[in-house]
């Protein structure tokens, strides 16, 4: 007893502290950003960077007038990686350019430092209640009036037992998830997603481009869906080379200014969202803290949708869907180990297995087999600037390294088996040991393998051709199980009874709410995929074996190649599949293949789940 009251004043006394400090930091930063809102639009009007041009600008003009007043931001202040803001395309001086406008109009140290402060509370608070941590009494009765009692259980409850594999679920998921929302928050903060799109810096894009959205000819899949999200914003249909001074610049109007201030207002629910729910505990409060996750994930996703209406790209979507996901399992993470296993499940295949995948079977179906095989679609071949996969290697900080393996035949078919194992070999084997709910070593090995394999693959990218894809990085990380790895000790309730007596109990009516989403991720994974294939063989037939890139003949060309890419909210991640030789059968064989044997080896397992 004496012990437990230490504990209780040591927890009140840090809880006091941690408030008087996050206090200060939200006064701090309140006052900081009063300061830099008095004029939010003067250096816009006194600049020349962010002003109107002539229609005759070209893109390197505009891009030469706007990057001095740019400072790097994120990974480009580390050694070796300055290379990285040194970008030339028109939606990446955007992207750059608004960053730095959030850098100079929002404080982002104030509000990671409470975000730290907030996460670190409740660590310690986790740690000295963990002698005394109140279990669940509805797990405690074990197999008593939740149990089947012989009775057949329905298709939904099958389909809830066969998403929470005991062996997946997390040892610590509450720690995971405020993990991830922590590393998340620090990334976006520090703008280390830059020079790609960072989710806190969507207002300032809106803002620069006048509430204008660039719809480009090269991206007719691309949903409308900024006219719902923001009405009264306009939208124009551009091409990659059209000048950026028609539409960019210059104080917004009314009503884009609005819409910019309700942009801000979001932005503002995010970050108090996620930091109150690093800061309430989920196991003493989890309507207050499964209410501040929602508030945060819903701005997250508002955020980053409108982001990738303006900037499509392929770094968000996993995290876009990963926190839809992460809400149905917040309201019972710290009692339920269903929940856990089922958000450990779920993240794996219907979230990062899905975008590996994809994206090895995008360069199949653009680049060929053979291509895949001998490494031919690494190759530069139109010139000298050209590094690996025939990209501009302006903003790679190794681009000598890119350009040298860009012309070694050799080293390119070394890259490219290292890319089909990480896109299809391991996604397929861990896809199918997961669907046959493996418990052994094999599942542990190839996990391993397929998350270094991931992060070996992303480091490669930046590092040699420029894209930064750091957003995947806490995701890998949670689907792993640190503390699982660590050996460390489990947060999940106890089992009394014995014999896994929580998991042979009915799901309660959350694990039959979440049961099919799932099923829907992929089913959307999916479908994209087929469409694009379907959409191939029915504009280019077959074998289109005359049909060429879109940078090597003019756009009325009959066999100009456009991949059929919604980048919302399910892409067809062809990201460096330049269609050099597209094969819209093999891809089409390639996906039947791999999803039907999905779907006997899971049905076959939910069959033995209700044998046993």
């Amino acid at each position: 007893t004496h012990r437990a009251a230490n504990q209780g004043q040591w927890c009140s006394m840090a809880s006091r502290l941690a408030l008087c400090i996050i206090w200060l930091l939200v006064v701090y930063a309140q006052s900081t950003y009063a300061g830099h809102a008095r004029h939010p639009h003067e250096r816009s009007r006194n600049s020349t960077a962010f002003g109107r041009h002539q229609r005759t600008d070209t893109l390197a003009t505009q891009a030469q007038r706007i990057m001095p007043e740019l400072r790097p931001v994120g990974p480009c202040l580390l050694p070796g990686l300055g290379r990285l803001c040194g970008v030339t395309r028109s939606r990446l001086v955007v992207m750059m350019a608004a960053a730095g406008r959030m850098n100079r109009t929002m404080p982002a140290a104030p509000f990671a430092a409470i975000a730290g402060v907030a996460a670190l509370l409740a660590y310690v608070r986790a740690r000295l209640r963990r002698g005394h941590r109140r279990e669940d009494a509805r797990l405690e009765d074990g197999a008593g009036r939740n149990s089947f009692d012989n009775s057949l259980p329905s298709r939904l409850e099958i389909l809830a037992h066969y998403w929470s594999c005991p062996r997946l679920t997390l040892r610590a998921p509450v720690g995971a998830l405020k993990g991830w929302v922590l590393a998340t928050l620090w990334l976006e903060l520090a703008l280390f997603t830059a020079p790609e799109l960072c989710v806190l810096a969507v207002p300032e894009v809106v803002e620069l481009y006048s509430g204008v959205l660039p719809y480009r000819q090269d991206k007719p899949d691309l949903p409308h869906l900024v006219e719902w999200l923001l009405p009264g914003m306009a939208s124009a249909s551009v091409h990659g080379s059209t000048s950026m001074g028609d539409w960019m610049g210059g104080p917004p109007s009314p009503l884009v200014a609005s819409r910019v201030t309700w942009l801000r207002c979001v932005r503002q629910a995010l970050l108090v969202g996620w930091i109150l729910f690093l800061l309430i505990p989920l196991s003493d409060w989890p309507r207050a803290a499964t209410a501040a996750f929602a508030t945060g994930a819903a701005a997250y996703f508002l955020l980053g949708t409108i982001g990738l209406l303006y900037d499509p790209c392929h770094n968000i979507q996993a995290s876009l869907l990963f926190v839809v996901v992460a809400a149905f399992a917040v309201p019972d993470l710290a009692s339920n180990p269903r929940s856990a296993a089922w958000l450990r499940h779920t993240s794996l295949v219907a979230v990062l297995v899905p975008v590996y995948l994809f994206s090895g079977i995008s360069k199949v179906r653009y680049s060929g087999v053979l291509h895949q095989i001998t490494g031919d679609w690494l190759l530069a071949v139109r010139g000298d600037k050209y590094g690996l996969g025939d990209e501009k290697v302006v903003r790679a900080p190794l681009a000598e390294v890119s350009l040298y393996i860009a012309r070694s035949p050799w080293l390119c078919m070394l890259f490219s088996w290292g890319n089909l194992l990480v896109e299809l070999a391991l996604p397929v084997a861990l896809l199918y040991l997961l669907a046959r709910r493996e418990r052994g070593w094999r599942l542990r090995v190839v996990l391993a393998l397929f998350v270094f394999g991931a992060f070996g693959f992303h480091a490669s990218i930046l590092l040699l051709m420029g894209p930064n894809f750091l957003r995947m990085f806490p995701l890998l990380v949670l689907v792993v199980d640190p503390v699982g790895m660590l050996g460390a000790s489990s947060t999940q309730p106890v089992d009394r009874q014995g014999g896994g007596a929580i998991w042979r109990s009915r799901p309660s009516a959350l694990d039959l709410c979440r049961a099919p989403l799932p099923l829907v991720l992929l089913c959307g994974w999916w479908a994209v995929q087929i469409r694009a294939d379907l959409l191939g063989l029915v504009r280019y037939g077959f074998f289109p074996h005359d049909a060429v890139p879109q940078w090597s003949r003019p756009i009325t060309q009959a066999h100009y190649v456009v991949r059929a890419n919604p980048y919302w909210p399910f892409p067809e991640l062809s990201m460096f599949a330049i269609p050099k030789s597209p094969n819209f059968v093999v891809s089409f064989a390639l996906l039947s293949a791999v999803g039907g044997t999905y779907v006997v080896i899971a049905t076959r397992a939910a069959v033995r789940l209700v044998a046993g």
